[in-house]
C-alpha cells in the first residue's frame, strides 16, 4: 500500500480497520491496495477502471453505465 492510501485509512482513526487490512493483505498478498474514499477524483477513478476493464459499459445517455452481475 503506498503512502496516500496509507493516509486514508489513517485519516479514519480506527485502529481495527487499519489490522483487518493489513491482515487482509498479508493473507491474500495484492498486487496493489487502493483505498477509495467518496471523494470525486477517487470516484471517477472507480468509474474509469470499470469502463476500462470492461466491467461497466457506457450508454447513450452521458454519465450512465450499465453492468450485468450474471450470465
Amino acid at each position: 500500500m503506498d503512502k496516500i492510501d496509507l493516509q486514508k485509512l489513517e485519516g479514519l482513526n480506527n485502529q481495527h480497520v487499519i489490522k483487518v487490512v493489513e491482515k487482509a493483505i498479508q493473507l491474500c498478498k495484492p498486487a496493489k491496495v487502493t483505498v477509495i474514499t467518496d471523494s470525486k477524483e477517487d470516484i471517477n477513478y472507480v468509474r474509469e477502471l470499470a469502463l476500462a476493464i470492461g466491467e461497466e459499459k457506457k450508454l447513450k445517455m452521458e454519465g450512465h453505465t450499465m453492468h450485468f452481475d450474471g450470465y
